[in-house]
């Protein structure tokens, strides 16, 4: 499982140090949470997650949307609501460079016009 409290401190440019500071505890509490040598209690859970803005449930790994929503798997809503698939598919281009990206935006096109067919 991704550790979230590390990736949101990366995200945000943190050191640990800092992070700390802000949610007033020691570098060596966030270096265990983050090496998975020590759990969040259930205070430090609404901690971080009242710091970072996300749900608590994001933090556990028991959604993959920041803000706690679970979606369903075949149908986005008519609002834009993203679909766990598309949040997926976001999570894994991370990383890519603008030329990988253009690549796959070309690919799903190319499936589109196959679709029409």
């Amino acid at each position: 499982m991704k550790n979230r409290v590390k990736e949101l401190r990366l995200e945000n440019h943190l050191t640990q140090e800092e992070l700390a500071e802000k949610v007033n505890t020691t570098k060596a509490n966030i270096s265990m949470i983050e090496n998975g040598k020590r759990n969040l209690t259930a205070s430090s859970l609404q901690i971080f997650a009242d710091f970072f803005n996300v749900s608590t449930d994001y933090l556990l790994g028991k959604t993959i949307s920041p803000n706690g929503k679970l979606y369903n798997v075949n149908v986005a809503d008519s609002d834009g609501t993203i679909t766990k698939i598309q949040w997926e598919l976001l999570d894994a281009t991370k990383g890519l460079t603008i030329e990988d990206m253009q690549k796959i935006n070309e690919y799903i096109e190319f499936l589109k016009t196959r679709k029409d067919k």
